[in-house]
């Protein structure tokens, strides 16, 4: 019984940090700003979003759900300023 408790209650606790933290990217992406665009680097390294799309592919087929990563990523890369 300790056990089933304890498991509804990290379930309760991850969901709820989902849902923080997408609240917080969906807030911060809705600033109206056009700062995240396709194409951006169209001029300056055209193959860039291909050669993206192809290592994301290549990491999900090594490690499968690299989710938790890339919201680490984004943090660190897109949001602090």
């Amino acid at each position: 019984m300790a056990v089933s408790a304890y498991s509804t209650l990290s379930v309760t606790r991850s969901l709820t940090l989902l849902v923080v933290v997408l609240s917080g990217l969906l807030a911060s992406a809705s600033s109206g700003e056009d700062l995240l665009r396709l194409n951006y680097y169209a001029e300056s390294c055209p193959r860039a979003e291909e050669i993206i799309r192809d290592q994301v592919d290549k990491l999900y087929q090594e490690h499968g759900n690299t989710a938790v990563s890339w919201l680490r990523n984004l943090f660190h890369d897109c949001m602090v300023e």
